[in-house]
C-alpha cells in the first residue's frame, strides 16, 4: 500500500516503526522508505538509519503521472465554473 501511495502522490513515502512493544502489543517492524516510483530503497531494523532522498525524483514523477498533468485540473476547473454558470441561470 505504501508503495502505491508514493507513487499516486508523486512523493517519498517513510514509515518509521517502532522497535518494542507497546501496552504488551507487537507493534514492531522494519521502517522503510519508498521513492516517487514505488521502489523500495531502504527497509531497516536498525534505531537509526539515514537515507539520502534525491528532489530530482519528485519532479520526474510528477512530471510523467498523469494525476499532475495541467489537464486534469483544467477539466475540473472548467466542470465547476459550468457547474456553478448552470446554478447561476436558475
Amino acid at each position: 500500500m505504501l508503495r502505491a501511495i508514493a507513487m499516486t502522490a508523486a512523493a517519498y513515502v517513510l514509515t518509521v516503526n517502532r522497535q518494542e512493544p507497546a501496552l504488551e502489543i507487537p507493534l514492531g517492524g522494519p521502517s522503510a522508505v519508498f521513492d516517487p516510483a514505488g521502489q523500495t530503497l531502504i527497509e531497516s531494523l536498525d534505531p537509526v538509519t539515514v537515507v539520502n532522498l534525491d528532489p530530482r525524483a519528485v519532479a520526474a514523477a510528477r512530471r510523467e503521472y498523469p494525476g499532475y498533468l495541467p489537464l486534469r485540473a483544467r477539466i475540473y476547473a472548467d466542470g465547476w465554473a459550468a457547474l456553478s454558470s448552470a446554478r447561476d441561470d436558475r
